[in-house]
């Protein structure tokens, strides 16, 4: 039962405790007198929200599927407000601190650019990659296999490209190509570890990234 206002670019929730209580008991109806919502240490140092056990183990079993060479696809959903983000990013957390090393890249969604800039999560995520630990290899394997996501993201330096014909440029390329090549571009860069790719707020997705 939360309400929300919303705004250009951010969003401000409320709830009334009537409806709060009301909610409780009818999610928690074997709850004893007192039982209220906490947080635990994770293996990572930080806390995780009690009360998620099942998606944790959805998480962990995919994760361990990737693992095994089985690409997958989670989708974390529910009503605003309830804590997807901070369960996907604890986590994330806790995957961080694995042995296993994972690259993890994260692309949010925006409901500012969702009309206007096409692809907007991934080049966040990408660049974020490149400039990261294994950017130098990821920039390799990016001009190797997904030229067309490099020359954007990596123009040559001597020529500088405007931004608005940058844009441009993107939007005329096939989405055919764009596609194929980020998707290959993904496998080649699983051959070094797991890889774990985060978009955050796909409601506010462009149509090409969708």
């Amino acid at each position: 039962p939360v309400h929300r206002h919303l705004h250009d670019q951010r969003a401000s929730v409320y709830a009334y405790r009537s409806e709060l209580d009301n909610w409780r008991k009818g999610r928690q109806p074997e709850a004893s007198p007192g039982t209220h919502l906490a947080t635990q240490p994770s293996r990572s140092g930080g806390t995780i929200t009690v009360g998620r056990d099942r998606e944790r183990a959805a998480l962990h079993s995919a994760l361990d599927s990737a693992v095994a060479g089985q690409l997958r696809l989670v989708s974390v959903t529910g009503e605003p407000g309830i804590g997807k983000t901070t369960l996907v990013e604890d986590f994330l957390r806790e995957l961080a601190s694995d042995q296993r090393l994972c690259t993890i890249v994260r692309g949010r969604c925006s409901e500012r650019l969702a009309s206007g800039e096409a692809y907007g999560p991934f080049f966040e995520a990408l660049d974020n990659l490149l400039r990261g630990s294994k950017g130098r290899l990821a920039a390799r394997v990016m001009r190797r296999v997904a030229p067309t996501w490099y020359q954007i993201l990596i123009p040559a330096p001597s020529v500088r490209v405007p931004d608005d014909e940058l844009g441009a440029a993107s939007r005329i390329e096939s989405a055919k190509t764009m596609h194929l090549e980020l998707a290959t571009f993904i496998q080649r860069m699983c051959r070094t570890g797991p890889f774990v790719l985060f978009l955050d707020d796909v409601q506010w997705a462009d149509a090409p990234s969708v």
